[in-house]
């Protein structure tokens, strides 16, 4: 049953033309109509067949007349018409059959009138409230007239013998609930479509959310579109930027330049994943990570640390598509308070500002390939679990003289050295 639901859902849909699949509304509209159409086709051959039993044969060729021209509903789709056109021209022969049905069974006393109900209730499904409107008004005119020839005894033709009135009224009234039901039951379905549409949509839309801002951030921009802008006091920001790889891009492909980097920071955002922290923003080849924000913690800067050294040993495992050619990372990290907001409206974008995160890039900038480069507020948190190489002072543009530092290794960890590394003692 469930493969029948799907073959039909997948016919009525290859039916319905690609330009009107761009619109979910109009699109839900089109299969609409041309479900209905279809089942309007398959139920009235069985309403040919007994009008020709009961002796109407003239009904029963007008009938089947209608069933010819109802494929052009889905012909006036397919050619770009609007669902306007294509659905009340649907109605239209609906209308009309029921009004030919409704005259030649005896006017007021025709079970046909019972089917007028459904061009409405179409009306509504395939055009909208307007055209809902006009046949209503189209129908009570209709009946109007029918009951004023009455009440003056027009002579109404009866082509079905009295005997079977009751039985077409039976067979009118089961035939306009089937046909009702199955708008609604077409209608419904298509509503349950346009709502998991609807809900993949929205889980696509969080997830590119929750790819450019942190989630906390992400959750009240949702809730409130005031400017989200707040200050942190204890934050550990790093830099990094792969050496060399501007220079090595020119020899490169853009494709294979793309991969690369794809690769590696794909790479990167696993390991931010697994120590519990926040990726701010690539710029070209450089990236940009802090820990303590948006929620703070406790364990930020060790985080960091362990998370810088796990990059130095990831760049080491790209494969490059050029001969001998080879990358280093340069890391810089420091400590300190920022600013962090949301900038944009149209194009969002989670920042930081501050003298620690422009610290955090002189220290990358004035660090070596494959090294961790630290201040001292950085050395002075987490001395006590890692090793580190000190540095003689340098004279870091707009800071003046600093005290820097390699981070190394973990206390713990064996270190192989080719320079001599100074480990300086715990506090």
């Amino acid at each position: 049953m469930e493969r029948f639901r799907i073959a039909i859902n997948a016919f009525i849909a290859s039916l319905v033309p690609a330009s009107l699949k761009a619109d979910r509304e109009e699109y839900r509209r089109a299969r609409l109509i041309v479900g209905f159409t279809l089942t309007v086709m398959l139920i009235f051959p069985g309403y040919i067949v007994t009008h020709a039993f009961l002796g109407d044969m003239q009904g029963a060729w007008v009938m089947a007349a209608e069933v010819m021209l109802f494929p052009l509903v889905i012909t006036l789709l397919q050619k770009q018409c609007s669902l306007v056109i294509s659905g009340n021209y649907g109605i239209l022969l609906f209308y009309c059959m029921s009004t030919y049905f409704t005259y030649t069974q005896g006017g007021l006393d025709s079970p046909s009138l019972i089917p007028k109900l459904a061009s409405p209730v179409a009306a509504l499904m395939f055009a909208g409230r307007a055209s809902m409107l006009f046949w209503v008004s189209v129908e009570f005119v209709t009946i109007t007239i029918f009951f004023l020839l009455t009440l003056n005894g027009y002579p109404f033709p009866h082509h079905i013998p009295a005997e079977w009135l009751e039985f077409d009224r039976w067979t009118q009234l089961v035939g306009s609930i089937a046909a009702v039901a199955t708008l609604f039951s077409l209608s419904e379905a298509e509503r349950g479509r346009t709502l998991q549409s609807l809900t993949a949509e929205q889980e696509t839309s969080e997830r590119l959310l929750l790819n450019i801002l942190p989630a906390p951030i992400a959750e009240r921009l949702k809730r409130d579109t005031a400017t989200i802008a707040e200050s942190f006091s204890n934050v550990t920001v790093l830099f990094t930027d792969i050496v060399g790889f501007t220079k090595l891009s020119t020899r490169m492909q853009p494709e294979a330049v793309v991969t690369i980097l794809n690769q590696i920071f794909t790479e990167f955002d696993a390991l931010i994943e697994r120590y519990g922290l926040e990726k701010i923003k690539t710029i070209g080849d450089a990236y940009l990570v802090v820990g303590g924000l948006p929620e703070p913690s406790d364990n930020h800067t060790e985080c960091m640390a362990d998370m810088a050294l796990a990059l130095v040993d990831t760049l080491n495992t790209v494969m490059l598509p050029i001969e001998n050619a080879r990358l280093e990372l340069r890391i810089g990290m420091h400590v300190g308070a920022v600013v962090a907001g949301v900038i944009g409206t149209k194009k969002f974008s989670y920042d930081l500002w501050g003298d620690t995160v422009n610290t955090a890039s002189r220290m990358e900038s004035h660090g070596e390939p494959g090294r961790v480069h630290c201040s001292e507020e950085v050395y002075q948190r987490l001395r006590d679990r890692f090793v580190f190489e000190v540095r003689d002072a340098i004279d870091v543009k707009g800071k003046g003289l600093m005290n820097t530092y390699f981070l190394v290794s973990r206390l713990h960890t064996t270190v192989h050295q080719t320079t001599p590394v100074v480990s300086l003692p715990s506090a």
